[in-house]
């Protein structure tokens, strides 16, 4: 009976060591790498890329998009949404090419 119950205690610390680690991966590691991650993707866009290029990137990605048009420009908004919008990279395009990019960081 005794080593029933060790092995039951093992088996219990073990599965308990999976739920923490899978949490941390999923619910910490996002804020932890998140904007090393959104600083290199920011880095990819740059000046001159064309409209679609810009998209055909962005396809690639699990980042949420956002768009606005102010006046003739128009503002793409990239949020990682696995951190909550706390890393962001803020694209403005101009006539159907990029005029820049900016990383955000909101905290």
């Amino acid at each position: 009976m005794g080593n029933q119950q060790g092995v039951a205690s093992k088996v219990k610390w073990t599965l308990g060591a999976l739920v923490i680690a899978t949490v941390i991966y999923i619910g910490v590691a996002p804020f932890l790498s998140g904007g090393r991650h959104m600083k290199q993707f920011c880095l990819q866009i740059t000046p001159q890329m064309t409209s679609g290029d810009l998209h055909a990137l962005l396809k690639q990605t699990d980042y949420k998009v956002m768009e606005r048009g102010e006046g003739e420009k128009t503002i793409v908004t990239i949020v990682d949404k696995k951190a909550m919008g706390r890393f962001t990279c803020r694209v403005t395009v101009d006539e159907g090419n990029v005029a820049g990019a900016d990383y955000v960081l909101n905290d």
